[in-house]
Parts: structure tokens; sequence; C-alpha cells
């Protein structure tokens, strides 16, 4: 029975952990998608983008809710690699709208990959949240972005 308790005990540390690199991730997309936004002039394009960022706000919710249910401490700050992607995105801004879709696409590409990742890394109710909510979400906005980008070609 103790053998049981200790691995327990080691799956939900390594979900929280898991858990919050990428609610890290989200809160740094979350302060990518407002900088994008406040360069972009087309409206359509610019609504699109505050969609995205809306959905990236709801992940970060269900993250948060998700570590604190687990008996973790959710991340406020995005971390270093926030820091890069904010800067990153301010820098697209220079280049136009190519450059910022172009950035943010990347950025949610590898999301998707830190989502499909994690799926090994998590306890069984927190693999059901990221299959069956935070990864098809997560595929929309890049699918979203994607089309943007392909609609400027």
């Amino acid at each position: 029975m103790r053998d049981e308790t200790a691995s327990e005990q080691l799956d939900l540390e390594e979900s929280i952990h898991t858990l919050n690199k990428l609610l890290k991730a989200e809160i740094a997309a979350v302060a990518s998608f407002r900088i994008a936004a406040e360069a972009i002039a087309d409206n359509g394009i610019r609504l699109k983008v505050d969609d995205c960022r809306t959905s990236h706000e709801s992940r970060v919710i269900l993250l948060r809710k998700q570590i604190a249910f687990l008996g973790g401490s959710p991340a406020d700050e995005p971390g270093l690699r926030g820091g890069m992607a904010r800067m990153v995105t301010s820098g697209a801004k220079a280049f136009g709208l190519r450059a910022i879709l172009s950035t943010l696409r990347d950025a949610e590409t590898r999301t998707v990959q830190r989502y499909e990742e994690s799926l090994g890394k998590v306890e069984p109710r927190s693999r059901g949240l990221i299959e069956q909510e935070l990864l098809p979400a997560q595929r929309q906005t890049r699918d979203i972005i994607a089309s943007l980008g392909q609609m400027l070609h």
C-alpha cells in the first residue's frame, strides 16, 4: 500500500509540473496575442486574433483549476520562454502583418506539440482534460492563425 501512495504522489507531482509548464505557455500566448492584436490594423484579422487570445485565456483558467485540484500552486508568470515570446512578437510588429502571423503560427504549432507530449506525463483526469478540451482548442487556434497567414499569400 505504501508504495502505491508514493507512486501516486510522484504522478501528481509530475502532473502538476507538466500542467504548470503548459500554463506558462498559455500565459505567454495571452500576452503575445494581446501585443499582436494591438499591431494589426485590419479589423477582421484583429478580431480573429482577439478570439484566439480569448481561447488562450480560457485554457489558462482550466489549467489553473486543474493544478489547484491536484493540490499544486498554479504559475502566475509565463517564465523565461514567455518573456522571449513577447519579445519576438513585439519584434515581429516592426516587420508587419505577415511576420506577426508567422510568429504566432510557429508558437501555436509548438504549443500543440507541447500538449501532445504532455499526454504521457500526467495522471488520467488531466490527460482527459488535455485530450478533450485543451488540445482541440489549441489545434483550433493554430488552424485559425495558419488560415489567416495563408490569406495573405
